[in-house]
């Protein structure tokens, strides 16, 4: 399919509307599409065509590995760089006119000219009275006037020089709702202005530029250091008492107030309440923070009342009983996750059981992430809060952006110590949004709180949710499609995605009609968040590094210069079994486990004609007789017979991995059971 919206495809007129079947698989960068021809009952007779349309992916970037980013990042780059430059030439400006308004600078219009002709002016005395040479100086000379400020009186064009000085550097000013990604940035920034307070603290000096003065520009670096907003404000205090005794008429406190606004002040960070996903179940209301302790309870509860504990030897499942159900509950409601291993500890599960979520690639359960947070900083008090007040400490974690505020909050409100106070501060709770509302949460917690699962719980709490809908004649543009979770998509590789596949559902239609119905699957890298993605492919790296790494050990060992990959295959299988074989307790060499006379095979555990199953976990590297003598049964169908050569088996294959012990003592029924679908 070309770009121009033609699906591709040849087929004779006679054959259009027709009752036909559409499937449509759509990538990231790719819809192919088949449309079968069905007959009176609904069954399918024919293809009447086939085609697929390659367009250019929504982002740039590796999508596979998490790495992919929206094509208009560059752009927003460039422009926020734009917008501070701007800011930050307003704010200047804006503090020196207020200055030339007090007398505290020349008159003028052009700031930068008008600054160089003072700083000149200023350097030229200060040379004769400080005794310091015009190179000494010429560098520090606002750092030496912000010095001199606190002791000796200025001139009110030297007053107005330290003030403009400090606006050019006001310092650092933490935001908390910087992205996770800047954490670790953040974090040595705020150790580099730590260690300078240390530093003035240490020298005896009073302010940051005091410090600043004392210091060598020529053999210490002043500029490229991190300073602290507050450094700055406490500054500007002192210079402004010192100065306020020499200046009364000019320094009045309505030139501080709109001085101190107007170096200092920061706007807040621009909501982003708007971008968030709207709930489905309660159309007009935005999905729910995570952070919420009533989204963390309904996680907690949705994650357990699907928990089944397997039996390791008749693979049967059964639920937790309600103790085991409460007690994992309380557990996870005090403790950020609990891995699968403790949480059995904590059941008293015998060995061998297994959760059923610990096939789905997961090592733990999350639980009550908000809570594991906020309780080591207030300790007992935090149970002794009301529901009210717990929910509001989280409303002023996740609302207040800066840190002063909410310290302020934390030791006036909350009666924390200064540092708990800190932490408080410092907390950073679970980002993202959950899939529902708050509204439709509380909706469906009583439900899951007694037990059900979600889908029952949904069911109950709306039971006329995803009702019959009118079907369209074709798909609209995805900004006037009718649910809102479409029209306010943010992802980029999605969007284009679904507007691709717009295209071609609407061109097919316009060639044979409405179809009967649509079948659409999804690539993986699709509808996958990109840390999942970024997560699979660190997994799929570090496998291929050990397919490498064993392919290397076989040239090593052996005279084979080009391992197959069943080569590597079964030295990875030999090394999970500690190279033994499993029926017969032969040890494994590589000499004999590789190249063309190889003494060993690879056995599909159930045999594959009957699982289709040909992942590593249904295999295992044995003696080519036992390989043979087993045939296309299971192993307790080959081996069950003799229970002593049976009961050694089974030891043997418990010591390198207890999933496949498991699977050697399914029964027949058992696998029938598990593969009944294929």
């Amino acid at each position: 399919m070309t770009d121009d919206g033609n699906p591709g495809m040849t087929v004779a007129g006679d054959e259009a509307r027709i009752p036909y079947t559409l499937g449509i698989d759509l990538g990231t960068n790719s819809a192919g599409w088949a449309a079968v021809k069905l007959n009176g009952e609904k069954s399918p007779v024919g293809l009447i065509g086939a085609g697929v349309r390659i367009f250019a992916q929504g982002t740039e970037g590796d999508i596979a590995s998490g790495r992919d980013s929206s094509r208009n990042v560059k752009r927003r780059q460039a422009r926020q760089a734009r917008r501070q430059a701007d800011r930050r030439h307003r704010r200047k400006t804006q503090v020196f006119h207020i200055l030339q308004r007090a007398g505290l600078l020349p008159e003028g219009d052009s700031v930068h000219e008008i600054i160089t002709v003072l700083d000149t002016d200023l350097l030229e005395h200060h040379v004769q009275q400080s005794g310091l040479s015009r190179h000494e100086l010429s560098s520090s000379l606002p750092y030496y006037l912000r010095a001199s400020a606190l002791d000796a009186p200025l001139t009110e064009h030297e007053l107005g020089r330290v003030l403009y000085h400090l606006a050019q550097r006001r310092g650092f000013l933490s935001n908390r709702r910087a992205p996770v990604k800047e954490d670790e940035e953040l974090g040595q920034v705020k150790e580099a202005i730590s260690e300078l307070d240390q530093t003035i603290e240490k020298d005896g000096k009073r302010t940051l530029g005091e410090l600043f003065a004392g210091m060598n520009p020529h053999t210490e670096k002043v500029r490229r250091r991190w300073t602290g907003r507050a450094m700055f404000e406490s500054e500007f205090e002192a210079i402004w008492k010192a100065q306020s005794h020499h200046h009364p008429s000019v320094l009045t406190d309505a030139l501080r107030d709109e001085l101190s606004r107007a170096i200092f002040y920061q706007r807040p960070l621009k909501s982003q309440h708007h971008l968030v996903g709207e709930c489905e179940l309660e159309p007009g209301c935005a999905r729910a923070p995570k952070a919420l302790l009533t989204f963390q309870r309904w996680r907690i509860l949705q994650n357990v009342n699907s928990l089944r504990l397997r039996s390791p030897d008749t693979r049967e499942e059964r639920e937790l009983t309600p103790e085991e159900r409460i007690t994992l509950v309380d557990a996870l409601d005090t403790q950020g996750a609990l891995t699968f291993a403790k949480a059995r500890m904590l059941l008293e599960v015998s060995r061998g059981w297994k959760f059923n979520l610990e096939e789905a690639d997961r090592k733990n359960l999350e639980g009550n992430t908000t809570v594991a947070r906020l309780r080591p900083i207030f300790g007992d008090r935090w149970d002794a809060l009301t529901p009210a007040d717990r929910d509001q400490v989280v409303e002023d974690v996740r609302s207040i952006s800066n840190i002063e505020p909410l310290l302020r909050r934390a030791q006036g409100r909350w009666l924390l110590d200064p540092d708990a106070a800190q932490q408080l501060a410092e907390c950073r709770l679970e980002d993202g949004y959950a899939s529902i509302s708050r509204r439709a949460i509380e909706k469906s917690l009583p439900f899951l709180e007694e037990g059900k699962h979600w889908a029952e719980a949904k069911a109950a709490a709306y039971p006329f949710a995803g009702g019959a809908v009118m079907p369209l004649e074709k798909l609209p543009p995805i900004l006037h499609a009718r649910l809102q979770s479409l029209r306010t998509l943010r992802n980029p590789a999605v969007m284009r995605s679904l507007s691709e596949l717009r295209k071609v559902v609407n061109a097919i239609i316009q060639e044979y009609g409405l179809p009967a119905e649509i079948h659409v699957e999804l690539a993986r890298d699709l509808k996958r968040p990109r840390g999942e993605r970024e997560k699979i492919w660190k997994k799929q790296r570090a496998n291929e590094k050990k397919r490498n790494d064993i392919s290397a050990k076989i040239v090593a060992e052996t005279s084979n210069v080009d391992p197959s990959r069943d080569d590597i295959e079964k030295v990875r299988l030999a090394e999970e079994q500690n190279w033994v074989c499993p029926y017969t307790g032969r040890t494994i060499s590589m000499a004999a486990l590789v190249g063309t006379q190889s003494q060993f095979d690879v056995d599909h555990i159930v045999p594959r004609a009957i699982s289709f199953d040909d992942s590593l976990a249904n295999k295992v590297v044995c003696d080519n007789k036992s390989n043979r003598q087993k045939g296309n049964r299971t192993p307790l169908e080959a081996f069950g017979g003799d229970p002593a050569r049976w009961a050694e088996i089974l030891e043997r294959v418990k010591k390198f991995d207890e999933r496949k012990w498991g699977r050697f003592q399914w029964t027949a029924d058992q696998v029938a059971d598990r593969y009944e679908d294929f």
